[in-house]
């Protein structure tokens, strides 16, 4: 492995392409130049495919985008459902008890704050996640795709990650207290059994959701780790 400091651009810059035969085939397959030399020129294609797919961690791509499509984007669309279902029981039960309901406008503030999250999330996820992911998809299989794919593609979109599954768990650990709390307090503000069922139901939506991204994230620094790989191969190479 290469040391952490080693400048890859830097040892690209004094490489040469230097071809000592003549060609019988060129085949461009998205940035990647396929070159042959002999054989016949219809196995050039099925092969730049097969090495573009493998250099660029087609299969994993494909996992990454299943997972969001059928698992992230609806899970976070329905943690919002259920922030926003939690917000109405708590305003419903601050008409009917106006006099022991300083609780409830904390616990709506907070749940307010942490909507705007979610929503962030699920907007993100759905915009900005994914069709990154589409682009780097349609860049491995698609011939007339062009990108300058390396290990640092999908760096802004793990940091995305990051910063999402690490507020994720912040609101996760503080309604859980707040659970443990409403237990605890027989005299406290009295919230209804749907509101607290609600509020049992936010924490394990919390915990669904926290568990898709943070798959996505191990996916997306795979896929880091290999692209990192073969751009160490490829410069010894």
């Amino acid at each position: 492995m290469l040391p952490d400091n080693f400048n890859k651009d830097f040892t690209k810059a004094f490489t040469q392409n230097c071809i000592l035969y003549s060609t019988t085939e060129e085949y461009s397959h998205g940035n990647l130049l396929f070159i042959q030399f002999t054989g016949d020129a219809r196995e050039i294609k099925p092969i730049a495919v097969s090495v573009t797919n493998n250099m660029y961690q087609g299969k994993l791509v494909s996992r990454i985008i299943w997972g969001l499509e059928n698992k992230s984007i609806p899970n976070a669309s329905l943690l919002c459902s259920t922030i926003r279902n939690l917000i109405n029981e708590l305003n419903v039960y601050i008409r009917q008890e106006p006099y022991t309901c300083t609780h409830c406008n904390e616990l709506i503030h907070t749940l307010g704050a942490f909507y705007e999250l979610a929503n962030s999330l699920n907007n993100d996820l759905s915009e900005q996640v994914l069709n990154k992911m589409k682009d780097l998809d349609a860049c491995i299989y698609n011939t007339d795709r062009h990108a300058d794919i390396n290990s640092y593609y999908l760096f802004e979109t793990i940091e995305q990650i990051e910063f999402y599954l690490k507020n994720l768990l912040t609101y996760y650990y503080h309604f859980l207290i707040v659970k443990e709390m409403e237990n605890e307090n027989n005299n406290g503000i009295g919230l209804t059994t749907q509101v607290a069922d609600y509020l049992l139901e936010l924490i394990g939506m919390i915990e669904t959701v926290s568990n898709d991204i943070e798959n996505v994230l191990d996916m997306l620094l795979t896929w880091e780790v290999r692209v990192d790989l073969c751009e160490e191969q490829a410069i010894h190479n």
